[in-house]
């Protein structure tokens, strides 16, 4: 993918991801360095993939068994507020806990530990209780001694708190019981190697090209690290091997100081699709205030409702705004949908800033309103182009 910044090249690769419900993963290409150098290698990003996969799956099974999870949290908040006993009143507190009444009741319950304590490392990478696999190549070389502390487990501690507090532990533990960890990784290796996608962003900062005249561990050396990955090979992570031939790779870049074909000339052939996306208008900024779901006015007016304040944006304000951040985007830089917010941010300072002043009132942001407040703004950015 080609484009400028802000015109939505992750959010392109994110909502494909979300609507194929495939594992996703978005990295920068510059935060990695070549085999032998100190720093992470491309190899990790595999590793992320995977575990975004555990987390994916994790978040689809419990939508799948969220109703019993939640009987079985319930049976266990009523046990601890009545006990055993009085066994022909448990009908009355279910309806007590679904209406809500009994949230700021206090109740002693049993707190499993947390698994997750680093108890052990290989090379840079953490391994928790309930990650070691003494199979893992990656694991071969730790020291025997360390299997007993695989198999620890910490005492449950009892803690008195608010049931609406003790909900949250009941409710991640009832969770993990009804959720088998290793059916959980074999699903997510299955996903991530058929359906899995790699969203490689920042791909033109690491092209090596004229501008660039030193060494350096994070340019070209990575590109040739990531002619297999693409090609396809084996992986090994802490939950298992993973192969890399049917996973998407998409990359994405600016390159406003670069080109495409700046790019090493295998990566490019491994990369066989090109898409170029076109700079924001006027019109596209203007749906992208109005139609997205969680837009800045909706955010802003929301931040406001907070403070008891009614904020109305009128539709020619909205076109007003959307205007002036394609304005500015043409004459200083162009940052795309990202210019909205420091539009709007600069637009409602002066009452984010003094909430108290318009606490229980209700403002009307029109076409005139807009103007005056970015009258400075548009000033300064046409004075911005003249400086050197």
């Amino acid at each position: 993918m080609v484009g400028p910044t802000g015109v939505g090249k992750t959010e392109v690769a994110r909502r494909m991801a979300k609507l194929a419900n495939a594992p996703f993963v978005k990295v920068e290409a510059t935060k990695y360095t070549e085999v032998g150098f100190r720093g992470r290698d491309v190899d990790s990003i595999i590793q992320d993939l995977v575990d975004a996969g555990i987390q994916l799956m994790r978040e689809n099974e419990i939508n799948a068994r969220k109703a019993e999870i939640e009987e079985k949290v319930n049976e266990r908040l009523i046990d601890a507020l009545i006990g055993d006993t009085a066994d022909s009143n448990v009908q009355e507190f279910k309806s007590l806990l679904k209406d809500g009444s009994l949230e700021d009741i206090q109740i002693d319950i049993d707190i499993s530990p947390k698994e997750g304590v680093v108890i052990g490392r290989v090379g840079n990478e953490p391994y928790t209780q309930g990650q070691i696999h003494f199979e893992d190549p990656n694991v071969l070389g730790v020291i025997q001694g360390l299997k007993q502390y695989s198999t620890f487990k910490m005492p449950h501690k009892k803690k008195r708190m608010k049931l609406k507090e003790a909900r949250p532990f009941i409710m991640e533990e009832e969770t993990n019981k009804f959720l088998a960890q290793e059916n959980l990784i074999h699903k997510a290796l299955k996903a991530v190697e058929n359906d899995g996608i790699v969203f490689i962003d920042e791909i033109d900062k690491i092209c090596g090209s004229g501008y660039q005249h030193h060494a350096d561990a994070s340019t070209e050396g990575v590109q040739r690290d990531l002619l297999p990955l693409i090609e396809g090979t084996i992986v090994a992570t802490k939950q298992g091997n993973i192969d890399t031939a049917k996973i998407l790779f998409i990359a994405s870049g600016a390159f406003h100081r670069s080109k495409p074909s700046d790019l090493l000339a295998e990566l490019l052939g491994r990369l066989p699709i090109r898409v170029e996306l076109q700079a924001l208008e006027e019109k596209d900024l203007l749906r992208i205030l109005t139609e997205t779901e969680n837009n800045q006015i909706r955010q802003q007016r929301a931040l406001l409702k907070t403070e008891y304040i009614d904020v109305q944006f009128t539709k020619e304000a909205t076109e007003k705004i959307s205007s002036i951040a394609h304005e500015i985007n043409v004459t200083v830089e162009n940052i795309g949908a990202r210019r909205l917010h420091t539009v709007i941010e600069v637009l409602m300072e002066d009452i984010n800033f003094h909430c108290e002043e318009y606490k229980g009132k209700s403002i009307i942001i029109d076409e005139d309103f807009v103007a005056a407040k970015l009258r400075l703004l548009k000033e300064k950015a046409d004075l911005r182009q003249f400086i050197l």
